[in-house]
C-alpha cells in the first residue's frame, strides 16, 4: 500500500488520467462541469499531502524506535568494572531465597532499574563440578543465573577477574511484596567482539571509562 501511494505522489497526472480511462471503460458518468474537476483536483491534492505527512511520520517514528537505547542503570560500582552491552533478557533464579533485600531494593516502586554485577560462586556440593553465577546488586545476592546460561558468562568473569575488573550488568528489578523477579540485560561472553573485550577487558583504563 506505501509503494502505491508513493507512485501517485509521483506520478498524480498519469493516475488521473488512469482513473478516467477506467471510468470511460466502464461507463460510469463523468461530469463536464469545470468546477467539480477543479474540486476533485483540491480533494486529491490534499490527500496526496495527507498521505505524504503520514509517510513521513511514520519513518521518523521508526528511525526514533531504532535509535533508542536502554537506560543507564543506578548505583554503579565506584571501584574498577566493566558495564556489559544490553543484549538478552535473562532471568535470574533463586530471588524467592531473598524477600528482605527485594523490598529493600524496590523501597516501595514496583520497578527499578540497576545496576548488578555478576560473580562466580564454586559447585554447590562435591558431586557438581559446574560453577555458577551469583548475581549481586549494591553488594548484597539477590539471586544466581541457571548452570546452562552461568556458562555464558563464566568466560568473562574470569577474564575480569585475572584484570582486578568486576562484570556490571544492567538489571530491572519487578514485583510487589508477595513476588519480586530480576532480569539482567546483558551481551553474552561469545557474542561480544574482539575490539570490544580488546578495550573493555584487556586493556587498563581508569574505571568510569569501562562502559558499552
Amino acid at each position: 500500500m506505501d509503494s502505491w501511494r508513493r507512485w501517485t505522489l509521483k506520478h498524480p497526472v498519469i493516475f488521473a488520467g488512469c482513473v478516467i480511462g477506467v471510468a470511460l471503460v466502464l461507463g460510469i458518468f463523468i461530469p463536464s462541469d469545470p468546477l467539480y474537476w477543479l474540486a476533485a483536483f483540491a480533494s486529491g491534492l490534499g490527500w496526496q499531502i495527507q498521505a505524504a505527512t503520514a509517510l513521513g511520520s511514520r519513518g521518523t517514528a521508526t528511525k526514533a524506535v531504532t535509535s533508542a537505547s536502554a537506560p543507564p542503570p543506578s548505583s554503579m560500582p565506584t571501584t574498577a568494572h566493566v558495564l556489559l552491552p544490553a543484549g538478552q533478557k535473562i532471568q535470574v533464579t533463586k530471588e524467592e531465597n531473598y524477600p528482605d533485600t527485594m523490598g529493600e531494593l524496590l523501597a516501595g516502586l514496583d520497578e527499578r532499574h540497576i545496576a548488578a554485577t555478576l560473580h562466580r560462586i564454586p559447585p554447590p556440593s562435591a558431586r557438581s563440578t559446574k560453577e555458577r553465577v551469583e548475581v549481586r546488586i549494591n553488594g548484597m545476592r539477590v539471586g544466581e543465573l541457571t548452570v546452562y546460561m552461568s556458562e555464558h558468562f563464566l568466560p568473562l568473569i574470569r577474564a575480569c577477574e585475572d584484570q582486578g575488573i568486576a562484570v556490571v550488568s544492567r538489571a530491572a528489578i519487578k514485583g510487589n511484596q508477595l513476588k519480586s523477579d530480576v532480569v539482567l540485560d546483558a551481551t553474552k561472553a561469545i557474542d561480544l567482539s574482539d575490539a570490544w573485550i580488546q578495550e573493555h577487558v584487556f586493556v587498563a583504563v581508569p574505571p568510569a571509562s569501562h562502559t558499552d
